[in-house]
């Protein structure tokens, strides 16, 4: 029993190694990283856009592959002090994987609205500046 259960674990290991896949926007110098599947990284890069514009350094990741799920990439960037913040279109199942990643190295926030209804761009911004208020308020 073992045997198989090692086999089929390593097998996994493979495909995480080589099958993982996600994209990053002006991930680099972001101070927070704007974090969507599918659809929703429409919204999220336009987001990243208007806040460039109001001096906010956002980025944006998105996950290509769900399962694997990109944990050590999102390590890394929470690791180099990059906050997240997730926006669903469900009730934050990926929420959950980003805050597992992230290990406590950085914080993470869920903006959701759930049963497929959209965010937009505006909800978006507004909701990262307000985020972004409660955070600086709370280190004066």
């Amino acid at each position: 029993r073992c045997e198989f259960l090692n086999k089929l674990f390593e097998k996994y290991k493979t495909i995480e190694e080589n099958e993982t896949e996600w994209e990053e926007f002006m991930t680099e110098d972001a101070e927070i990283i704007l974090t969507a599947f599918g659809s929703m990284t429409r919204n999220i890069k336009a987001a990243m856009k208007v806040l460039r514009q109001k001096g906010i350094k956002a980025g944006c990741f998105r996950p290509i592959t769900l399962s694997p799920f990109p944990y050590d990439r999102i390590y890394e960037l929470a690791s180099a002090g990059k906050d997240f913040i997730v926006v669903e279109m469900n009730m934050g199942q990926m929420f959950k994987d980003v805050k597992y990643a992230i290990n406590g190295k950085a914080n993470s926030y869920l903006v959701n609205r759930a049963c497929g209804e959209w965010l937009s761009v505006e909800e978006i911004v507004s909701s990262v500046e307000k985020i972004m208020e409660k955070n600086y308020a709370a280190s004066i």
